[in-house]
């Protein structure tokens, strides 16, 4: 109030004018916080309550709200999309894949999908784990995804970066640290403090790789870890079981915004996201191991510079039997481009950078614009977010991707949402798990793969 006696006390015959002007200006200085509640769901995304998968003690549905209740930007139909469609609640086939029923798993929270179930972790950093029951076996139609929800009592859930998972262990980032736990403790005890010097809202990294090519590294995950000055940069760093302290993987020329891992048949290499404020670099250094399980940096090679990241911008890897490192995230590509960026880095000797990547445009930008990349039966595939149409605030879509299908194939439209806040893809015997945030909850399909 003071300031804004202060914007009107000036002369009364510009008083009106005045008043009307201090509203604006103090207004404008709101915290986002007070800017209203977070979009509402339009309903294309949550199934009926009567196809998906409930608890027996769950009790009966919530009522529809009213028409009249609805935010009034929401469109009435979504856009026409490219993708076939595979939202049917109860399950679709699309062409190598079956995909099951979908079920309700829990409130919006962090999320990882994998072989044994949906992790999450709650408020309190109590892990999580609403399990996957049989193994994903070939048939020929949709069934019931076979994932127990979480219980009434789980949680509560914060929206935040979801945990990884190597060898049956979690690893994640909370309060500035790198936690770790088991999964099969999942629901009881507590997790490890792995590192006290972790950045915020960043996520953590497990080496990803051929098995044959995981077996002689050691457990060890890679996070980013906040300025040790106030102006300073950001750097990449390296837990390493056995080290009470992490080992650099950035220089002092370098920053470190998001970091992947990749084992390949030229040993472990660390892949990581420097961005600057206006422009981005994908460095990638190889990594060996003393006998004491001490990490060896090789030289920092600069393999591609794109335009300035966001804040949710993360840098992945897929799997590769080649000698070679696939490095995947989104970006502008212009003023008037936006999508997938595909950097697939050769590990020969002699091989020269940068390296120009592959894109996957998108209809119109999109943020945030989580996406998530697994082994699939055999093949590489991408689940991603993005618009329906070049339309502003138009409906997004969540799609798989083989991305070694040919062009003119369509990806298979799994759901569609107002927003997607996170997507997890982990591969499992027999297909894989789909698990996403949107619509304030948290979701889940088994894609299984079809019979020849």
């Amino acid at each position: 109030m003071r300031r804004r006696a202060a914007c009107v006390r000036r002369s009364p015959r510009v008083f009106a004018l005045l008043l009307v002007g201090a509203a604006l200006a103090c207004d404008s200085r709101r915290p986002l916080e007070s800017r209203g509640a977070p979009p509402q769901s339009l309903g294309w995304s949550r199934p009926p309550e009567a196809t998906a998968k409930r608890r027996p003690d769950a009790g009966a549905p919530e009522p529809r709200r009213p028409r009249s209740e609805r935010r009034a930007e929401a469109p009435a139909e979504p856009e026409h999309s490219s993708a076939l469609d595979a939202t049917d609640a109860a399950g679709s086939v699309s062409g190598p894949f079956i995909i099951d029923g979908l079920v309700d798993v829990a409130p919006a929270g962090p999320i990882a999908a994998t072989e044994r179930g949906v992790a999450m972790y709650d408020r309190d950093n109590r892990l999580q784990l609403a399990r996957l029951e049989g193994p994903l076996e070939a048939a020929p139609e949709p069934r019931e995804t076979r994932v127990t929800p979480l219980p009434d009592e789980a949680g509560p859930f914060t929206l935040a970066r979801g945990p990884v998972i190597r060898r049956g262990l979690a690893y994640w980032v909370s309060r500035g640290r790198l936690l770790g736990q088991s999964l099969a403790s999942a629901g009881a005890g507590d997790p490890l403090v792995l590192a006290e010097d972790a950045r915020v809202g960043t996520r953590a990294a497990v080496p990803v790789g051929p098995s044959r090519q995981l077996q002689d590294i050691p457990q060890v995950a890679a996070y980013i870890a906040r300025p040790t000055e106030p102006d300073g940069p950001a750097t990449a760093k390296l837990w390493v079981e056995g080290h009470n302290t992490g080992f650099g993987l950035t220089d002092d020329l370098s920053s470190g915004h998001s970091v992947a891992l990749a084992a390949t048949s030229r040993g472990l290499q660390a892949i990581f996201l420097e961005a600057r404020t206006g422009m981005s670099s994908i460095h990638l250094r190889a990594l060996t191991f003393s006998k004491k399980h001490e990490p060896v940096l090789g030289a920092d090679h600069i393999v591609w510079v794109g335009g300035p990241a966001r804040p949710t911008t993360e840098l992945f890897t897929l799997p590769s039997a080649e000698p070679r490192v696939l490095g995947f995230l989104t970006l502008e590509r212009d003023i008037t481009h936006f999508g997938l960026v595909s950097v697939d880095v050769p590990l020969a000797p002699g091989t020269e950078f940068p390296i120009e990547p592959e894109w996957r445009l998108y209809d119109n930008g999109i943020e945030p614009s989580p996406f998530a990349l697994a082994e699939v039966c055999g093949r590489s595939v991408v689940a991603l977010a993005r618009p329906s149409s070049p339309v502003p605030h138009a409906v997004q879509e969540l799609v798989l991707i083989d991305l070694a299908a040919d062009a003119r194939t369509p990806p298979a439209l799994v759901a569609r949402s107002r927003a997607f806040f996170d997507i997890s893809l982990g591969s499992a015997s027999g297909g894989a798990l789909l698990a996403y945030v949107a619509d304030h909850r948290t979701w889940v399909r088994s894609i299984r793969c079809a019979r020849p």
